[in-house]
């Protein structure tokens, strides 16, 4: 498409030079170019130009339209990939977050289950009053933030 553009732009060129010479030389009152024949070839060359001025403006119409879809598209792509690097850090801080939880309640199951040891030992074998139950731990330690 490029290059068939050039070349209605050439074509452009070479018949508006032509007609342009023709025009000069009637201007000139040159007696053997002012026939019919030559001033109808003048009359061509100008309509010609005509149709390779409406074809020019015809493709800069086009080329400008794909230049503002373009545009437009890497617009929409930007504000797509700002979006998708929100959402990878929104993923990560969750995945930090889970990771965080799963280690404090592994932390509280292990003490659980020492404080299960401690006190099976201190009242023997088989007790049961409550000890190891969620309601019966004291946690003595400030609670740990979120890095949000």
């Amino acid at each position: 498409a490029e290059s068939a553009f050039e070349k209605c732009v050439d074509d452009l060129r070479a018949a508006e030079r032509t007609a342009e010479e023709l025009r000069a030389r009637v201007a000139a009152g040159d007696s053997r170019e002012r026939d019919q024949g030559d001033q109808a070839r003048a009359l061509m060359l100008q309509a010609e130009c005509s149709e390779l001025r409406a074809k020019v403006e015809k493709r800069n119409r086009e080329v400008r339209e794909l230049n503002q879809m373009l545009k437009a598209w890497e617009a929409m792509r930007h504000s797509k990939d700002q979006q998708i690097a929100q959402l990878v850090e929104r993923c990560r801080k969750f995945e930090e977050e889970a990771a965080d939880k799963a280690r404090a309640i592994d932390a509280m199951r292990s003490r659980l289950g020492r404080g299960d040891r401690r006190h099976s030992d201190a009242h023997g074998p088989g007790a049961s009053d409550g000890a190891g139950s969620v309601g019966s731990v004291s946690f003595n330690r400030t609670p740990r933030r979120s890095p949000t």
